[in-house]
């Protein structure tokens, strides 16, 4: 089984259909290539969309990143439930802790442009239609950031 994006292949073994990146079972080795590789950044621009595949490459992508690759990963799933938010409340707690999905995507963002976000989340947030503990627990998080509370990734 393989995943299929519409990104191009950086390697031509890798090349699936129509130039599409092909991640075959995403083992390790495939993974931290794609994650270290030029198609990352697209990929990231595509999940923020919150586009089903993105996410659904999102789970099985997240054992293979850390550092600045985590934090970029975090960073396109607090936009990502912002354009999607029922989507991404599934991988809330099952797949991603609410601790790292429901943050200010931004870093020394001047105080009235993560409250603007946090808005925008919660108003998302509030679209879910059977709202779990995870998606209360988010809501809060953002809540907190409007209040003034530290928003701690």
């Amino acid at each position: 089984m393989s995943v299929m994006l519409g990104l191009a292949a950086t390697d031509p073994a890798e090349a699936g259909p129509e130039g599409g990146l092909q991640l075959p079972n995403l083992r390790n080795d495939a993974c931290e290539r794609f994650v270290r590789g030029p198609d990352y950044e697209r990929y990231l621009r595509l999940l923020e969309t919150g586009d089903a595949e993105a996410l659904n490459l999102a789970r099985k992508l997240r054992c293979c990143v850390d550092g600045a690759y985590s934090l970029d990963l975090d960073f396109a799933l607090a936009r990502a439930l912002v354009a999607a938010p029922e989507a991404v409340a599934l991988l809330l707690d099952t797949d991603f802790p609410v601790r790292r999905v429901c943050i200010v995507p931004m870093i020394e963002a001047p105080a009235q442009d993560e409250a603007a976000f946090a808005r925008r989340a919660v108003a998302a947030l509030r679209q879910v239609p059977r709202p779990t503990p995870a998606v209360r627990d988010c809501i809060q998080r953002y809540r907190a950031v409007l209040e003034g509370a530290p928003n701690d990734p």
